[in-house]
């Protein structure tokens, strides 16, 4: 079982149930990027339902248990972590996994006010302080109503900060809607939303390796020296068709 670090006692109920479910990994010599991890978010970085893909990615790139700390509740928004946040800045992280952290901010959002965009624009200045690269999902088009304002508004943030990474996860989405290739870490797989989801919202087994390849991919391109000799495992089952190796 994976054992993450110390929290404070607010925080402490969000780990107990994000290490439960998080899959022990035979990975790689850490890589300095992985060195000190946190992870912030809701059910899928929590491991709710399937495995974290956050968890997944740290394990596999040889994060050691005790340098791995995650903040993360099904259904929570990113306010619940606010408190902690001084916590983050203190753990001097060296990457910042946040896939989800912000998808309950919006799931029902219509339009952006000017104080959900100065609260956003302090959120992720206070992770960007840290100096760690901050991996950012945007907001999947899985919400229930738009989502391309704030999406277009943490676009804006990643041109003010040089350490915010954005991670889009609709072009994946897209391609398992159509049923068409999805290519990640080299290999092309034919997949199908029934091949990597459990429920409308939560990835199985499948695709968190899935999403965690796709994270990989994205901090490859900004980081290559850091991530050279990282390769995620093959991603599919046998049944799944691989096109290209």
């Amino acid at each position: 079982m994976l054992t993450c670090g110390v929290v404070s006692r607010g925080t402490a109920a969000f780990l107990v149930l994000a290490c439960a479910f998080a899959p022990r990994i035979q990975g790689h010599p850490r890589s300095p990027l992985f060195e000190r991890v946190v992870v912030l978010g809701a059910s899928v970085s929590m491991g709710e339902r399937g495995p974290s893909p956050s968890i997944l990615l740290a394990q596999w790139a040889g994060t050691r248990p005790d340098h791995l700390w995650v903040y993360a509740r099904g259904g929570a928004r990113s306010r619940s972590f606010e408190r902690a946040l001084d916590e983050v800045v203190g753990l001097k992280p060296t990457l910042i996994l946040a896939l989800d952290l912000f998808y309950h901010d919006f799931k029902f959002s219509l339009f952006l006010s000017e104080g959900q965009k100065r609260y956003l624009r302090h959120y992720v200045k206070t992770l960007c302080s840290t100096g760690a690269p901050v991996l950012l999902g945007t907001v999947p088009k899985l919400v229930l109503l738009r989502y391309e304002h704030a999406n277009r508004f943490l676009r804006q943030l990643s041109s003010e900060f040089a350490n915010l990474i954005l991670v889009d996860v609709n072009p994946l989405l897209e391609a398992v809607d159509r049923g068409h290739p999805v290519r990640v870490d080299g290999v092309t797989y034919r997949l199908r939303k029934s091949d990597v989801f459990l429920d409308r919202v939560h990835p199985n087994p499948l695709g968190s390796r899935l999403l965690a390849g796709h994270m990989l991919d994205v901090l490859r391109r900004t980081y290559p020296r850091e991530t050279s000799r990282l390769s995620f495992p093959t991603l599919a089952p046998s049944r799944v068709a691989g096109e290209g190796h």
